[in-house]
């Protein structure tokens, strides 16, 4: 009696490596908004209203769909300028 063909082991499912993140503005100390508005500029092309704005009405995506290293590059920045940051 001959055995049938082994039934195809399941394939573990394929983990897609996240190619883009958000950078993620948490919350920005009343003694550190002059200069994380400066950062955002830098990173942006925000103008001073519109950076302003932006850490007014926290938390708020500072830079969308951009590459790990500018996603850690800009975490750097904002976090030196007295921002917390996160990476999404």
């Amino acid at each position: 009696m001959a055995m049938g063909a082994a039934a195809p082991a399941e394939a573990a499912p394929v983990v897609e490596e996240k190619t883009e993140f958000d950078v993620l503005l948490d919350e920005v100390p009343s003694s550190a908004r002059i200069s994380v508005i400066k950062a955002i500029r830098g990173l942006t092309s925000l103008g001073l209203k519109e950076a302003k704005d932006l850490i007014e009405a926290l938390p708020k995506k500072v830079k969308e769909a951009v590459s790990k290293d500018d996603a850690e590059e800009a975490k750097k920045q904002l976090e030196a300028a007295g921002g917390k940051v996160s990476i999404k």
